[in-house]
């Protein structure tokens, strides 16, 4: 799902099907997949719309996983080939609650 009150952003919602992912779901692998999964969101976005701000949110059986807020001046200056998805996190707004036995339930940013 995906929508706007603003020309200058866009707020994106994605369910993780994690009943088809093959992977730990506590596992760094699993962290990283959820990871590139907002940051292509973000990206195909930001390529799409002249908006300034792209806001993603990662669902997972109704609870909310992950939320970040990614600018695009600093999304612009990533190089996309040597990226670790978890750690690119670090350089945007977000909340995320990850250890030893997965996601946990986080607030989304309101932004």
């Amino acid at each position: 799902e995906f929508g706007t009150d603003s020309p200058l952003k866009m707020e994106v919602e994605f369910q993780i099907n994690s009943d088809n992912i093959d992977m730990p779901k506590n596992s760094t692998e699993y962290q990283d997949y959820v990871c590139s999964v907002a940051i292509r969101i973000a990206r195909d976005i930001f390529a799409l719309l002249p908006v300034q701000k792209v806001v993603v949110h990662a669902t997972n059986d109704g609870d909310d996983i992950l939320s970040v807020c990614f600018d695009k001046k600093t999304f612009s200056d990533l190089k996309f080939n040597f990226i670790d998805p978890s750690e690119t996190l670090n350089k945007f707004q977000h909340n995320m609650n990850f250890d030893r036995d997965g996601f946990k339930c986080i607030e989304r940013i309101i932004n």
